[in-house]
């Protein structure tokens, strides 16, 4: 049965999600370029600034050593007024959970 409440949220959730893959999509990965890390700061920056009262979006961080070896967090951060926001950080874990003892999210 259609439900127009629990279809808008997957809506937003879905363009939340494309947000946050073109966001990662400009992380410099391996580039070892201060002035590429500057730019995807700012563009961060920039992400934050525009968000309205009850935005969301969904900040992509971590380190990486190399394409295979690396660590995800998720920033998840939700407008609250003009002057705040909401911060809830999303550890991926790891292969083993030694990880963990270092970011407990």
């Amino acid at each position: 049965k259609y439900n127009p409440e629990l279809s808008g949220f997957c809506r937003k959730a879905a363009i939340i999600f494309k947000n946050t893959a073109n966001l990662s999509l400009q992380i410099p990965v391996s580039s070892h370029d201060p002035q590429k890390f500057f730019q995807f700061i700012q563009e961060i920056v920039k992400t934050v600034q525009r968000m309205a009262i009850d935005d969301v979006v969904i900040l992509p961080t971590g380190w990486c050593e190399s394409i295979v070896d690396g660590h995800v967090l998720l920033i998840i951060v939700k407008r609250i007024s003009s002057t705040s926001f909401s911060l809830c950080i999303c550890n991926s874990g790891g292969e083993d959970e030694e990880s963990l003892k270092y970011h407990m999210t």
